[in-house]
């Protein structure tokens, strides 16, 4: 074999190479992003339970007004993605933490803290391992104020 094919095998290799690890890391990056999209549906389902917990009088089960003795539901605990649940409750107010058991935020737990008051979702915010903070996902006074703002400005 001559030089120049040796050359155009061995740019063949490198070309291939490269486009098999952009593909992965493509990957892993959707993959990432579906999993944080699902998880955020998790909360809003958490959410869903605990509303109805709160809003169902104490007769028929339910909390009569308060967060006391809400259960995480079998139908959210059974799912495919696997959370492990931790919440702190008060009469008023119900913390969710979530955290990711089988699944990974880019090769990291995925961590998700969800805060109900008074039985309405009232903020979602994720942990982001790479910049070690806290992100708001969704905040109801942010809303709100976003919804003024533009009430405002169409008239």
């Amino acid at each position: 074999m001559g030089t120049k094919q040796l050359l155009l095998i061995t740019l063949g290799i490198i070309i291939v190479g490269t486009a098999i690890i952009v593909s992965v890391e493509v990957f892993d990056t959707q993959f990432s992003g579906q999993i944080k999209d699902m998880a955020i549906q998790q909360m809003h389902d958490l959410g869903t339970y605990a509303k109805t917990h709160y809003s169902t009088p104490v007769e028929s089960g339910g909390g009569g007004g308060t967060y006391k003795g809400f259960k995480v539901p079998k139908a959210i605990t059974e799912d495919a993605l696997s959370w492990k649940f931790d919440f702190k409750f008060g009469n008023d107010l119900v913390y969710f933490l979530m955290i990711s058991k089988k699944f990974v935020y880019n090769r990291k737990p995925l961590y998700l803290l969800g805060l109900h008051e008074k039985g309405e979702l009232v903020s979602i915010r994720l942990y982001d391992p790479e910049k070690k903070k806290w992100e708001t996902l969704f905040d109801k006074k942010e809303e709100k104020s976003k919804r003024k703002k533009s009430l405002k400005s169409k008239r």
